[in-house]
C-alpha cells in the first residue's frame, strides 16, 4: 500500500509539476487531448484508425477527468493550504494529505487501465512487441542510471531533488531547511536495485500477460491491483522507511518557513485551485459530492465506489 501511495503521489506531483512549468496550466491541459496520444504513441506507432480509436476513447475519458476529478484537486489543494495554518505541522499531516492523493490516482488508473486495454485489443502482435521492446530499452536505461551510483552520488542526487522540489513551492530554502534536507539525504537507505530488480519482474509478467490469451484483460487488471502486495518484503520494508523519512522532512521544512516562503506557497495553491476550478467549470462539473465522498474512503474502497463509472 505504501508503495502505491508513493507512486500516486510522485505522478500526481509530476502533474503538478508540469502545471507549473507552464506560464499557462489551462493551456497545458486543454492540449492533453494531443498531449496524450502523442506520449503513448512514443511507445508504440498508430495507424490512422486506431489513432481515431483512442480519440473515441480519450474523448470521455479526459471529460470525465475534468468534470470528476479536478474538484477533488482543487479540494486537496484546500486541504493542503489549510494545513499550513497549523502551529506545526507533522509526519502524521503530510501522510494524510499523501492517502488523499493515493485515492485520487486509483480513481484516475481505473479509469484510464479500462481505455488502455481497449486500445490493446486492437493493436497487432507487432506493435505489442514494439511496445515491450520500449519499455525494456527504457528500463535498461533507468538500471544505467542509477545503478552505478556510488552512496554519496546517492546522497547527493537525494539532497539535489530535495532542494529542487521544496524550491518549486518555496522559493529559495534558508541555510536551516538546507541543513535539515541535507542530513535527512543520509539517512535514506538505498533501494535502486531492488525498485529495479521488482519492476523487472513485474515486466515480465506484463509481457506473458500480453501474448493476449483468452482472458489477459483480467490478468492485467489484477496484476495492476496487486503490484504493491506481490514485491518482496525487502522492497517494502525499505520504502515505507524511505517514505517516512521523507515525510519527516517535509513537515520538519515547512514548520521553519518564513513568511516570504509561506506567501509564494499560498500564491501557488491558490492558481492551482483557481486554474482547477476554472477547467472543471468549462467541462460543466458538477464533480463536488463526488470528490467529498472519494476522499473520506481509503483507497481500494474509493476505487470501488467509483466502479459502477468505469
Amino acid at each position: 500500500m505504501m508503495a502505491r501511495r508513493a507512486r500516486a503521489c510522485c505522478l500526481l506531483l509530476g502533474l503538478l509539476a508540469l502545471l507549473a512549468g507552464c506560464s499557462s496550466p489551462t493551456f497545458v491541459y486543454n492540449r492533453l487531448d494531443f498531449l496524450l496520444p502523442w506520449y503513448i504513441q512514443s511507445y508504440a506507432d498508430l495507424d490512422r484508425e486506431q489513432e481515431d480509436y483512442l480519440d473515441e476513447l480519450l474523448d470521455p475519458f479526459l471529460r470525465w477527468h475534468r468534470t470528476q476529478e479536478l474538484p477533488c484537486y482543487a479540494t486537496l489543494v484546500d486541504r493542503a493550504e489549510n494545513m499550513l495554518s497549523s502551529d506545526a505541522l507533522s509526519a502524521g499531516d503530510i501522510d494524510g494529505l499523501m492517502r488523499a492523493f493515493e485515492s485520487a490516482w486509483y480513481r484516475t488508473e481505473a479509469e484510464a487501465l479500462e481505455r488502455l486495454l481497449a486500445l490493446g485489443e486492437k493493436l497487432t502482435d507487432k506493435q505489442i512487441a514494439a511496445f515491450l521492446a520500449e519499455l525494456e530499452e527504457r528500463h535498461k536505461d533507468l538500471e544505467k542510471e542509477y545503478l552505478p551510483r556510488s552512496d554519496d552520488e546517492f546522497f547527493d542526487d537525494s539532497y539535489d531533488a530535495m532542494v529542487d522540489t521544496a524550491q518549486d513551492f518555496l522559493g529559495r530554502l534558508q541555510p536551516p531547511q538546507r541543513d535539515l534536507l541535507r542530513a535527512g539525504s543520509r539517512e535514506l537507505k538505498r533501494a535502486d536495485d531492488v525498485w529495479l530488480a521488482e519492476r523487472a519482474a513485474f515486466l515480465q509478467r506484463l509481457a506473458s500477460l500480453l501474448e493476449r490469451k483468452p482472458g489477459w484483460q483480467q490478468g492485467v487488471r489484477e496484476i495492476i491491483a496487486t503490484r504493491d502486495t506481490a514485491v518482496s518484503a525487502q522492497y517494502t520494508e525499505l520504502l515505507n522507511y524511505n517514505v517516512a523519512v521523507l515525510q519527516g522532512l517535509a513537515a520538519n521544512v515547512l514548520n521553519i518557513r518564513s513568511q516570504r516562503q509561506d506567501a509564494r506557497v499560498r500564491k501557488r495553491l491558490a492558481g492551482y485551485r483557481n486554474d482547477f476550478i476554472t477547467l472543471a467549470v468549462q467541462g460543466g462539473s458538477e464533480g463536488g459530492a463526488h470528490c467529498a465522498a472519494a476522499q473520506s474512503l481509503p483507497g481500494p474502497l474509493a476505487q470501488q465506489s467509483t466502479a459502477g463509472e468505469l
